[in-house]
């Protein structure tokens, strides 16, 4: 019997170390995508402006090419987009962190909140006289729970978000298709929450660039002239599109970024299966933290306390167990 439990422990150790490092996996995989998208799209961004200015520089002024020998060049090439590369890669991954550690802890509170309120409900309907004892009762009360439980999941959920509803599905209950994607200007409004100042750079550098444009072309102006209307123009420009971006910003952080009814769905279902997890981890902690804290006195009190041989412990052996894991804990701190 004892060799079968240990069997079985051993099994269930080694699937949860596979479970773990699966897991670990795909966290560095999505790390690796999002760094890479994120660095490959500020490479580009910053390659453009910086591979033009060194063709016309390498074009137009001969001191660049007398003072500068091929190696010089090529760095001088290279390094912005690389730089770019790097350091918008590393920012994506530590947001990227960011953001999941901010989501876990939104779904531990809204399962907390949950809790609470269905604990509330509960206390309340006894107060009424509404509770029955039998286990029928108990059962249904059980059910009920839950469902009222994922109901409140629900509402969190989309108090923080706004659920597009499928048009396929539209006048059904069903939670929407897997393909099913946003439409292109919901999808243009959750970027520019996200990303107002990547909007911002990306909208406001080619404005300046063709106000400076525009007023090269005025061959009256001399360049000092030039420069100080583009800087004026330019930055009024730049202002109220940034007023602008920020208004927008706060408008969604308000009402909430927009997604599918079937992204909703997996919403509830993390959350629950968030909740389900840490029921089992109390579980788990309740023996060894009432062991350890000396709650466990007499045998009445211990009977749900089982042995590997099926039989209830004793006493002495619970107060062994109870010793084992002081010690253990003792040599862990």
């Amino acid at each position: 019997m004892s060799s079968q439990t240990q069997t079985q422990g051993t099994n269930e150790t080694r699937e949860v170390l596979l479970s773990a490092a699966e897991a670990s996996r795909l966290k560095h995989e999505e790390s690796g995508k999002v760094g890479m998208y994120e660095g490959g799209m500020a490479a580009m961004a910053t390659a453009i402006p910086s591979s033009m200015a060194f063709f016309y520089v390498y074009k137009n002024n001969p001191k660049f090419l007398s003072r500068t020998n091929v190696s010089s060049r090529t760095a001088l090439f290279v390094t912005p987009p690389l730089f770019a590369f790097f350091l918008a890669s590393e920012l994506g991954v530590i947001g990227m962190a960011d953001k999941k550690l901010a989501e876990k802890e939104t779904t531990v509170k809204t399962v907390m909140w949950a809790e609470n309120v269905t604990d509330s409900l509960e206390k309340a309907a006894k107060a009424t006289g509404n509770d029955v004892d039998t286990s029928k009762e108990k059962k249904t009360d059980l059910g009920r729970r839950r469902t009222q439980i994922s109901e409140l999941y629900k509402m969190s959920v989309g108090r923080n978000l706004r659920i597009i509803p499928d048009p396929a599905q539209r006048g059904s209950s069903s939670a929407g298709t897997v393909g099913y994607s946003l439409p292109l200007r919901h999808q243009m409004a959750n970027f520019i929450a996200d990303n107002p100042f990547k909007v911002l750079v990306g909208v406001g550098m080619p404005v300046v660039g063709y106000v400076f444009t525009s007023q090269a072309s005025k061959k009256h102006l001399q360049f000092q002239q030039m420069i100080m209307h583009t800087r004026v123009i330019g930055q009024f420009t730049v202002v109220v599109f940034l007023l602008s971006l920020m208004g927008f910003k706060d408008y969604m952080d308000r009402n909430g970024r927009f997604i599918t009814e079937y992204e909703a769905a997996s919403e509830v279902t993390a959350i629950e299966m968030t909740r389900e997890k840490l029921r089992e981890r109390l579980k788990k902690r309740k023996t060894p933290m009432a062991l350890a804290e000396g709650k466990i006195s007499t045998i009445e009190e211990n009977k749900n306390f089982i042995g590997e041989d099926g039989r209830p412990l004793t006493v002495q052996e619970i107060m062994e167990s109870r010793e084992k894991y002081i010690h253990i804990v003792g040599h862990s701190e």
